[in-house]
C-alpha cells in the first residue's frame, strides 16, 4: 500500500505538472509570437490560431499575457506546495515557515512577471510608457 501511495504521490505532484509544461513548451512560439513585439498584437495573433483554441490544455494558458505562457505551471506547483508539501511537517512553526515562504516567492514572482494576465489593467508605469 506505501508503494501505491508514493507512486501516486509521485505522478500527482510531479507527473501533471511536468506533463503540462511540456505541453505547452511544445507550443511555446505559438503562445507568444515571436514575430509581434506588442503583447495586444500578439494576443490577437494567438487567439486567431485555431489549432490553440481547439486544444484544451493550451487554453489554459491563453488567460496570460503571451510571455508568461508558463504561468499556470507555476500556478499549479504553488498549491501543490501550500496543500501537499504542508502535510509533511508535523509542527505548527514548520508549516507556518512553508507558508510565508511560498507567499514570499509567490509575491516575488507576480512582481517580477507585471501582472501575468493578458486582461488585467495596465500598471501606472505602463501607461506612461505609452503615452
Amino acid at each position: 500500500m506505501r508503494i501505491y501511495a508514493w507512486a501516486s504521490s509521485l505522478v500527482y505532484c510531479f507527473g501533471i505538472p511536468a506533463a503540462l509544461w511540456v505541453a505547452l513548451y511544445r507550443h511555446r512560439h505559438e503562445l507568444n509570437p515571436p514575430k509581434y513585439e506588442d503583447e495586444a498584437r500578439a494576443v490577437k495573433a494567438r487567439m486567431k490560431n485555431k489549432k490553440l483554441l481547439a486544444d484544451p490544455v493550451i487554453g489554459l494558458a491563453l488567460p496570460y499575457k503571451p510571455r508568461f505562457w508558463w504561468y499556470e505551471v507555476y500556478t499549479m506547483g504553488r498549491r501543490l506546495a501550500l496543500t501537499c508539501v504542508v502535510l509533511i511537517f508535523k509542527s505548527l512553526g514548520s508549516v507556518t515557515i512553508l507558508v510565508v515562504s511560498v507567499s514570499f516567492v509567490t509575491l516575488v514572482v507576480e512582481r517580477e512577471c507585471e501582472r501575468p494576465r493578458a486582461s488585467a489593467r495596465p500598471t501606472r508605469r505602463e501607461a506612461e510608457v505609452k503615452t
